[in-house]
């Protein structure tokens, strides 16, 4: 996987799987979270910040009581 595939996948990524009631939905979630994440790993440091960043990105705002994060840039990474 590369970079820009990463993001792709971190964009198209169903971050609330684990709020399913649909076991299926869940588990689909949790295994592309699993890839996501080692590959993010086996890619080293600069993948691992992109991973991390998204994920703090996706998990801010008003929703979770906290200011709105910047959507990560790709170029930033790359």
């Amino acid at each position: 996987m590369t970079l820009p595939e990463l993001y792709e996948a971190l964009e198209r990524h169903d971050w609330f799987h684990g709020q399913s009631d649909d076991h299926g939905v869940w588990t689909a979630g949790h295994s592309d979270w699993t890839r996501l994440s080692r590959a993010a790993l086996d890619m080293g440091p600069r993948a691992d910040r992109l991973l991390s960043d998204y994920t703090c990105y996706v998990l801010s705002g008003a929703a979770f009581d906290k200011p709105q994060l910047p959507k990560p840039k790709l170029e930033d990474y790359v």
